[in-house]
């Protein structure tokens, strides 16, 4: 028994250091998280407030009702309540607004971040022409990933559901958007876009109906975007030779499904310019809806349909596909050698 407890003895002082060294390194990770969290923590208020500060000396309103940040040890959460900024003395005059902004990120990675978009959001902006004119969107959820690997906005993904955009005479509904895009080389650019379940304003309720069950697009951006106003970045972007090569396009309106590809770009006058290669189907039940809708005459829709059922080729379903080019040029946009639609300028020069 008692040489039991002399062995016992004999290596209790072993036994100490070990669990010596194991609250050691546990105490040592402690500090060293809490130390670095807290540390990321005031330096991103400092940002944050730094940023403000920056803009207001350019002129900007920057206001926000309360920051926190929380989430420790594991998460920086920083809330930005009653968000505000504008530019009073833009052209324009525009100003925004939200309920509040979440940004999530690690203490330890600042390379990507989580941004929860407010709920509720106002627009406020001022024509050349015109009185004071406000858009204000609600959203269900809305949720964007931005890629930051070297301090600059390399990638994006947007989720949001259930988006609703107020004027004071129209409303556009959509209940699923979904977009992505990312930097593949210095002037190129990835994007995508998906919409589903999109109703248009009442005020563009046209034969087609204003409910389309979806659109979506998938492009390769090609040319300078540097920051600014939209007129200047688009307008130095075209005279740089941008274009976009669309991969992809699809369009579910009612019977008519289209699918197309090809390229876009500006012309001179900043009207569309594209050379596209379309597959349609349901372009019959389309030209019925234009002629019950007093677009068109019903006897030359009778006629184009007729005409059209000779271009087209059945499918597998027997379904009829209709493979035509889609041209835009001199502001003019042709369905095969058919002129649909007059093409205003994207921006004035």
């Amino acid at each position: 028994m008692f040489d039991t407890i002399r062995a016992r003895m004999a290596i209790t002082p072993q036994r100490t250091v070990a669990a010596g060294a194991v609250v050691s390194v546990a105490l040592l990770t402690v500090i060293g998280v809490s130390t670095t969290w807290f540390i990321s923590a005031n330096s991103l208020r400092d940002n944050i407030e730094a940023w403000a500060e920056a803009h207001r000396a350019e002129g900007y309103v920057v206001e926000y009702q309360g920051l926190e940040v929380s989430g420790f040890p594991f998460r920086l959460t920083t809330v930005l309540a009653a968000p505000a900024i504008a530019e009073p003395n833009h052209p324009n005059a525009w100003a925004w607004k939200g309920d509040r902004v979440v940004f999530e990120g690690s203490p330890w990675d600042f390379t990507e971040l989580q941004i929860t978009l407010p709920a509720a959001q106002e627009f406020r902006y001022r024509p050349v022409a015109g009185g004071d004119r406000v858009v204000t969107a609600t959203v269900d959820q809305g949720v964007a990933q931005i890629a930051l690997p070297r301090g600059v906005i390399e990638g994006f993904t947007l989720a949001v559901s259930g988006l609703t955009l107020s004027t004071a005479d129209d409303v556009l509904r959509v209940e699923r958007l979904a977009a992505e895009g990312r930097r593949v080389a210095r002037d190129t650019r990835e994007l995508s876009l998906a919409i589903d379940d999109l109703t248009l304003p009442a005020r563009m309720n046209g034969p087609m109906g204003r409910e389309i069950a979806r659109f979506a697009a998938a492009a390769t951006v090609k040319g300078p975007l540097t920051p600014g106003d939209l007129p200047a970045v688009l307008i130095a972007w075209s005279e740089a030779g941008g274009t976009v090569e669309l991969k992809a396009v699809d369009l579910r309106w009612r019977d008519l499904d289209i699918t197309a590809s090809g390229t876009l770009t500006l012309d001179r006058e900043m009207r569309p310019q594209a050379a596209l290669s379309a597959e349609i189907v349901g372009y019959g039940a389309a030209l019925v809806a234009l002629a019950e809708g007093g677009a068109m005459k019903a006897r030359d829709a009778v006629l184009t349909a007729t005409a059209l059922d000779l271009l087209a080729r059945p499918r597998a379903d027997g379904v009829r596909v209709l493979t035509l080019p889609l041209t835009a040029q001199d502001g003019t946009l042709f369905v095969g050698p058919l002129a649909l639609l007059r093409l205003p300028p994207v921006v004035r020069r």
